[in-house]
């Protein structure tokens, strides 16, 4: 039996003040080469599961990557098996050049600058937008300062990538050239929040549906998600 790449169980985050926690007793699991869809809306407790994984919340529970378990003494290390586009792409981009803000994940582990940026232009270039990389990143519009912050995600390799809500603000051709790129990473099991079930359908190969902070684990496919939502013609609450 093989070690899952992410395992969660019965992982509680308490919420200050407040008798209902942020995530109730949730358990999941995500393979290795996965692409899972973490769906629910607004509220249910997406954000703080991808944040618990990288050890950003105090919890109840345990998380495992790769096998080793989540604690204060292990959460650097775990971090580094971790690649993670947060839901608002300036919250992670540093640098004013985009080659410089994609390379920084290199250059902080101590590869030399001439490697890093030379990596750097090869992710941009798999992201389709190499023609950035001497660009200023506040000029960029949303959706390339998304795929520059999924680039910096990727740059170093990372086994296990978490994606929070990464169609977000993205016309439907956007959407769909970033599902394309999402399909084509084969190094990384990928956990994606997200209720854009179209996207989601693009490129995840099953769903995990999340409710007030629970798992649902009943609810596995569309129809079901979009019948818990109300919803009949097919299209998501985005």
């Amino acid at each position: 039996m093989t070690t899952p790449l992410l395992s969660i169980v019965n992982l509680s985050v308490p919420k200050k003040g407040r008798a209902e926690p942020l995530l109730d007793k949730v358990t999941l699991f995500v393979e290795k080469g996965e692409r899972v869809a973490l769906v629910g809306l607004n509220g249910s407790g997406k954000t703080t599961l991808l944040g618990s994984i990288a050890g950003l919340f105090r919890h109840e529970g345990e998380i495992r990557v790769e096998g080793e378990l989540l604690t204060s003494k292990s959460a650097a290390t775990i971090r580094g098996k971790l690649g993670y586009l947060f839901n608002v792409p300036e919250d992670q981009l540093l640098f004013p050049r985009v080659l410089d803000d994609v390379a920084y994940g290199l250059i902080r582990g101590k590869v030399p600058l001439a490697r890093a940026h030379e990596k750097a232009l090869e992710v941009l270039k798999t992201l389709g937008i190499e023609q950035l990389a001497h660009c200023t990143v506040h000029n960029l519009s949303h959706g390339q300062k998304q795929r520059v912050a999924l680039a910096g995600a990727l740059i170093t390799g990372a086994p296990l990538l978490l994606l929070d809500e990464p169609s977000a603000a993205l016309d439907p051709v956007a959407k769909m050239q970033l599902a394309k790129v999402l399909r084509g990473i084969t190094h990384a099991g990928i956990l994606c929040a997200t209720n854009d079930l179209e996207f989601a359908r693009a490129f995840c190969h099953r769903y995990i549906f999340i409710e007030a902070g629970k798992v649902v684990p009943e609810l596995v496919d569309e129809a079901a998600i979009l019948a818990r939502w109300g919803l009949s013609d097919g299209r998501s609450p985005v």
